[in-house]
């Protein structure tokens, strides 16, 4: 069994306040795909799934502060009927209008880990000889005299 995380996007429901007119236009948006469409393009065509979810999969969008009420806001515990969801705060949603999330709290903080995985690797690195060019691995390619680099070294 093999699981697809994907994002779909949909035109806002009518009804804001009915989670089944949001249920409706996901599984529209889904219908196309499904294992058991009868508007078969190929004859090889099997399908892309049998059901779907809105699950969090250990993501969340950051949501603006002062909008963490806002019905419009989808988080999975609302489609898990009669189970426990994930626990979700309430700073966090699974989806909803591209207007309540906060996308830039998340770039930041990614934009923050690499550059500071890029510091460490560049500290790393100007411990190290520069790389050999992989020209000097096809055949007959002189080799440098012993000693030698092969590529300029870009270190003072």
């Amino acid at each position: 069994m093999a699981i697809q995380r994907i994002t779909v996007c949909v035109e806002p429901p009518g009804a804001h306040d009915d989670p089944d007119a949001l249920h409706s236009a996901i599984g529209k948006a889904m219908a196309p795909y499904s294992y058991d469409h009868e508007d078969i393009p190929h004859p090889d065509w099997v399908g892309e799934w049998d059901y779907w979810a809105v699950s969090g999969a250990n993501f969340a969008f950051a949501v603006l502060p002062g909008h963490e009420n806002d019905p419009r806001l989808v988080r999975d515990s609302d489609w898990q009927r009669g189970s426990e969801g994930e626990e979700l705060d309430w700073g966090r949603c699974h989806g909803g209008p591209r207007g309540l999330l906060d996308l830039d709290v998340d770039r930041d903080a990614t934009a923050l880990e690499a550059a500071r995985r890029w510091d460490e690797w560049a500290r790393f690195a100007a411990d190290h000889p520069d790389a050999t060019s992989l020209t000097l691995f096809r055949p007959g390619t002189p080799r440098p005299e012993r000693g030698e680099l092969a590529l300029p070294s870009n270190k003072p």
